[in-house]
């Protein structure tokens, strides 16, 4: 099976919120501590040869080689446009609100259109559909073989976002579909991706699901996979319309290669 699997551990997407179920399962007698690892949220990068003052906001829930993404839109992509800075943000989104959209507007953004909905009803009158990516698949990852008859005894990692596909909804869909009660569980829930990494690095939890892209952070390693769901939308990016059209044209011809360029 590894010879054909590429993970990158991502988020996919997939939006945030607290909710009082997160209380409801914290609750819970059976389960591991609740650790909020929190990394900034926040990269930036200035555009070469600037010609602008203006800054571009860009919203990912996950990072997506971003450091990568960045060097090309202040690299090449935003040269001679209106723009001398580019800030691009990882914050929770359950932080995400109608301001976002409208006062201080994201120009650039990665999320899907039920949540955005949710957050601006009619948000298309500030946004166009750039560019809608292709499905992706979510695998739970272990160091040891998965037995679905061992989860009552495993300590499962999950993401504290309750609308996160990826992190949240599959992984207790398939849990449920086991007929296991979540509520009996050890279920440990965190901030972000990158502390529910770290909790299986350190084998603080057992059990964590991971997003099918990239390949080379677990190759050659020691982990076993089991598949969740391969029918996952990632996402659509959608862009303000305030972006000039010569400025957007750049963007969306580039955002088609950059989802193939992550899965090399």
């Amino acid at each position: 099976m590894k010879s054909h699997i590429r993970i990158y551990l991502f988020s996919v997407f997939l939006v945030t919120g607290f909710s009082s179920m997160l209380v409801y399962f914290l609750a819970a007698s059976h389960q591991v501590e609740n650790i909020d690892f929190q990394l900034s949220s926040d990269i930036s990068c200035n555009v070469k040869e600037a010609t602008g003052v203006q800054e571009l906001f860009v919203y990912m829930p996950v990072s997506i080689e971003s450091v990568s993404f960045l060097n090309t839109l202040c690299d090449d992509l935003l040269i001679d446009s209106q723009y001398s800075k580019v800030i691009m943000s990882h914050s929770p989104r359950s932080e995400f609100k109608a301001n976002h959209l409208t006062a201080e507007p994201f120009h650039l953004i990665l999320s899907r259109d039920y949540f955005l909905r949710s957050i601006l009803p009619g948000y298309e009158s500030f946004y166009i559909e750039l560019i809608k990516w292709p499905k992706y698949s979510v695998y739970w990852v272990a160091r040891n073989q998965i037995n679905y008859e061992m989860f009552e005894q495993m300590r499962i990692g999950l993401l504290d976002d309750h609308n996160s596909q990826s992190g949240y909804m599959e992984p207790l869909r398939f849990l449920k579909h086991l007929k296991l009660d979540n509520r009996r569980l050890n279920i440990g829930y965190f901030h972000n991706r990158d502390a529910m990494l770290k909790a299986l690095l350190e084998e603080r939890v057992d059990l964590i699901p991971v997003a099918l892209l990239d390949y080379r952070r677990f190759e050659d390693s020691p982990y076993h996979f089991t598949l969740i769901n391969d029918q996952l939308d990632v996402g659509t990016w959608y862009l303000h319309r305030s972006v000039p059209s010569q400025t957007a044209y750049k963007i969306g011809a580039y955002l088609y290669s950059y989802f193939e360029q992550i899965q090399e």
